[in-house]
């Protein structure tokens, strides 16, 4: 037998179903809490694909540096929103959160080579560099257009995400 009736045939269909599945589960639940559709969650199964293949080939992956420079700009968005309201308590936890977890995630990488990690510990490398970048990037480009006057039905197109206000 060839083509989609072997074995290995049907486990790709489902694997790629379930994914499709799982992406349009996450569509609808980023659309029900915030009224906005996200589009790009497509780029985030290719950062996470391509973080786990710069992992395997020895590499640091780009989305380190692309984490590092969310981080500091939402640490800076974030700064400069909590000093106009005179909450300086909340700036320590603001600055560990988005510029200390993702600088220990990258000076990890840097002093043990990736191929050093089993297969599995390089999947929650990937995971932890890629799973922070949707609150960012909806922090960074989303947030400020929804909570602006007048903003009912409105979309963007960022560098690395499209985003449709409804």
């Amino acid at each position: 037998m060839t083509g989609i009736a072997t074995a290995s045939g049907w486990r790709n269909a489902a694997l790629a179903a379930s994914l499709v599945a799982l992406l349009a589960l996450a569509l609808v639940l980023v659309f029900a809490v915030t009224r906005v559709i996200f589009i790009p969650q497509g780029e985030f199964v290719a950062f996470g694909a391509l973080t786990l293949a710069s992992l395997q080939a020895g590499h640091i992956p780009g989305t380190v540096w692309l984490l590092l420079g969310l981080g500091v700009t939402v640490a800076l968005l974030d700064s400069v929103h909590l000093i106009r309201e005179k909450r300086y308590a909340r700036l320590p936890p603001v600055l560990i959160i988005n510029v200390g977890i993702p600088l220990l995630f990258a000076g990890a990488l840097f002093a043990m080579p990736p191929t050093q990690l089993p297969l599995w510990a390089q999947v929650i490398v990937s995971m932890m560099l890629v799973v922070p970048l949707g609150p960012m990037i909806y922090r960074v480009a989303f947030q400020p257009l929804a909570s602006a006057p007048g903003s009912r039905r409105m979309c963007v197109h960022t560098p690395s995400a499209l985003g449709c206000f409804v």
